[in-house]
């Protein structure tokens, strides 16, 4: 068995038993429309983007053979994806999203532009 001893065979495998993960995470966790996420759902989603970029990474160091590149651009790539998957993860958590307290209030003064009254 020649091809088991390949390291892109078991990188191969192990992104295909990353992908079954994640599938059995994302049906996991199914939200209903109208609700509000929670938590376990959405840890799984954060769950799910990490082991996306972790994929990532494999793909671009073994597939695209950057492993062999020199240095400047594994960091590069590295850096790459520690940026994206972080703003993917903090967009998705709300970071930097204002409170419901100021979300109320700016209702209520779009309310009383509209309707001239206040209330």
């Amino acid at each position: 068995m020649k091809l088991l001893r390949t390291p892109l065979t078991w990188v191969w495998l192990l992104l295909a038993a990353l992908t079954l993960i994640s599938f059995m995470l994302g049906t996991s966790h199914r939200a209903q429309a109208g609700t509000s996420v929670s938590a376990p759902a959405l840890w799984s989603a954060v769950a799910l983007v990490l082991i996306s970029f972790a994929k990532v990474r494999m793909i671009i160091f073994h597939f695209m053979e950057v492993q062999h590149a020199p240095w400047p651009l594994k960091r590069v790539c590295d850096v790459w994806i520690v940026v994206v998957a972080g703003a993917i993860v903090l967009t998705y958590l709300g970071v930097g999203q204002p409170a419901a307290k100021a979300d109320d209030t700016a209702t209520a003064s779009t309310s009383t532009l509209t309707t001239g009254e206040s209330r």
